[in-house]
């Protein structure tokens, strides 16, 4: 990994109630936004399904449980039930203990980028349609319509849109999936995305699936940022640690908060590694802001290139022997 995660975690925030409120996070020149609407569902009107009018709220948790995603339980329902009426009582028996340990966690009909999300909708009938919980938060250039609401086939799911958030990305969800060689049904690697048109990621960011990876492609397969933890558009290339971070819409008194990165940059003294003692500069890996406890949390991390590979039987050994000392420069 050879960039920097940016995190925040709090709530948008208003001093009076509002039905629609902008929350953003401004690093360096990077601006990263959120739109927050109350509460809303889906409705019928003149045999089309609509939304409903976002309801008042003065604060809405940044969370990815309310951004675009997860799970359509109605569709999962009708598709079992097709299951069970087609498959021998026998063989649905036998194979239900791992039909539900599947569906439990990870499996092909949650919204791949999104898991814990709400608004993901496959079920055809419109009365199915009606009394869904929509995202509250969502991407500007990328709202949920109703026109985009029903997908139908769950391997379309790249057409609709990305989740919003300033939080940790879940290492279950796409496109950090693919970054580990595990891409979603419905996803090839090298198929356009818009995450990689906007730059969010890397063109290459799926080198393979490892399902069906020779044993010599293994080793490629594994892209740089699997690491990456922030939310798309909140990676940057390495910060210095003094930058201006600035947030809106996450105070109650409506203030802006801004405040400069500590300035100082730690160094590591790292013993055991080679013949001598190796100093290196430390770089920040994550910038975490908790925003309800006003605390700033930084992780800083260094790398060394070996002069020459390590063989695995002197890891242990190697990793007793080896010491850090920190100074703050």
């Amino acid at each position: 990994k050879a960039a920097t995660d940016v995190v925040s975690q709090g709530s948008a925030r208003s001093p009076r109630p509002v039905e629609r409120l902008s929350t953003v996070l401004f690093l360096g020149k990077r601006r990263h936004e959120i739109v927050v609407s109350g509460r809303r569902h889906t409705e019928l009107s003149g045999g089309q399904v609509i939304f409903s009018p976002a309801e008042p709220f003065v604060e809405v948790p940044l969370r990815y449980e309310l951004a675009y995603g997860g799970r359509d339980a109605a569709y999962e329902t009708q598709l079992m039930d097709e299951v069970r009426r087609i498959t021998p009582a026998a063989v649905m028996r036998r194979a239900t203990p791992s039909m539900e340990g599947m569906f439990t966690t990870v499996h092909p009909l949650m919204y791949p980028r999104n898991r814990f999300g709400q608004g993901y909708v496959l079920a055809e009938p419109r009365e199915l349609q009606v009394g869904r919980e929509l995202p509250q938060l969502e991407r500007p250039d990328d709202l949920l319509t109703p026109e985009r609401l029903w997908l139908g086939n769950p391997l379309r799911w790249m057409q609709q849109p990305m989740p919003a958030g300033f939080d940790y990305l879940d290492p279950m969800s796409f496109p950090r999936m693919g970054m580990f060689a595990c891409p979603p049904p419905g996803y090839q690697p090298g198929d356009r995305v818009r995450e990689s048109d906007l730059g969010l990621v890397p063109k290459d960011f799926c080198r393979g699936n490892i399902s069906t990876a020779t044993p010599a492609q293994m080793p490629t397969l594994l892209h740089p940022h699997a690491g990456q933890c922030s939310s798309m558009g909140l990676t940057f290339p390495f910060l210095r640690g003094d930058e201006l971070l600035l947030l809106q819409g996450m105070d109650a008194q409506g203030l802006e908060l801004d405040f400069s990165l500590p300035g100082e940059r730690p160094t590591m003294t790292v013993v055991g590694l080679e013949a001598k003692p190796v100093t290196l500069s430390a770089e920040p890996y994550l910038v975490k802001v908790e925003v309800d406890t006003r605390q700033l949390v930084m992780v800083w991390a260094a790398r060394h290139r070996l002069t020459q590979a390590i063989a695995p039987q002197r890891l242990p050994a190697l990793s007793a022997a080896t010491s850090v000392v920190w100074r703050r420069t």
